[in-house]
C-alpha cells in the first residue's frame, strides 16, 4: 500500500473520530477525551494526576484543563494526597460513574449502527503501524 493511501486512511479515521467526538459532546455533554480519562480513573482509582499522565504517555500539564472540566461537572473529585500535600489524587464520583455508563451505552448504540466496523479500525491501525 502506498504512502498516500496510508495518509488517506489516517485522515479518514481522524475525520470519523472528530465526528464521533462532536456528536458525543452534543448528545452527552462529554468529549471522547473526558470519557477516556474517566475510563482510566475507573481502572485506576485514586491515581495522582502525575501518574495518570505517565500512564497515558502525556505531560501532566496537558491534563489540567480536562481535569478541571471533569471536576466542574462533578464527575471527578480532586483531593490532596494525605502522604504528600503536593500531590493531587483523582477519583470518579457517583455522578461520574453514572455518566460514564450513559456514554458507554450511547457509544455501543452507535457502534452497532456504524459504518465503521472494528475490523476496519484495526486495519487502519495496522496500516498506520506499517507506515510509521
Amino acid at each position: 500500500m502506498s504512502e498516500s493511501t496510508h495518509f488517506l486512511s489516517i485522515l479518514q479515521l481522524g475525520i470519523r473520530i472528530q465526528h464521533v467526538n462532536q456528536k458525543l459532546e452534543r448528545d452527552t455533554g462529554m468529549s471522547l477525551t473526558q470519557w477516556s480519562l474517566l475510563k482510566c480513573l475507573v481502572d485506576h482509582p485514586t491515581i495522582s494526576a502525575l501518574d495518570l499522565a505517565d500512564l497515558l504517555g502525556i505531560q501532566a500539564s496537558s491534563l489540567t484543563q480536562s481535569i478541571k472540566r471533569l471536576q466542574k461537572k462533578g464527575l471527578i473529585v480532586v483531593a490532596k494526597d494525605p502522604l504528600d500535600a503536593r500531590r493531587k489524587l483523582l477519583s470518579v464520583t457517583r455522578e461520574g460513574n453514572a455518566r460514564l455508563l450513559q456514554v458507554d451505552r450511547k457509544l455501543k448504540t452507535w457502534q452497532s449502527s456504524a459504518k465503521l466496523s472494528s475490523s476496519s479500525v484495526q486495519e487502519v491501525f495496522r496500516e498506520l503501524k506499517e507506515f510509521l
